[in-house]
């Protein structure tokens, strides 16, 4: 199972910051954090990614 970090699997996925935002309930640029700035989102929010990206919690590196 590779791990790689958010940014990388929002392109795998093409989908956009919006997109994903919309999914998981929050605001944009609270994605566009968690993508370029190294935030790390909350548990809940890290299971929604997962779902929406269809990809497991502990293939998300949140920390790169």
């Amino acid at each position: 199972m590779e791990k790689l970090p958010l940014r990388a699997w929002i392109a795998i996925r093409k989908i956009t910051h919006k997109e994903l935002a919309e999914i998981v309930e929050v605001d944009r640029k609270t994605v566009s954090n968690w993508s370029n700035k190294n935030k790390v989102p909350l548990t809940k929010h890290q299971k929604r990614i997962a779902k929406a990206l269809d990809i497991e919690v502990e293939q998300i590196d949140f920390k790169n």
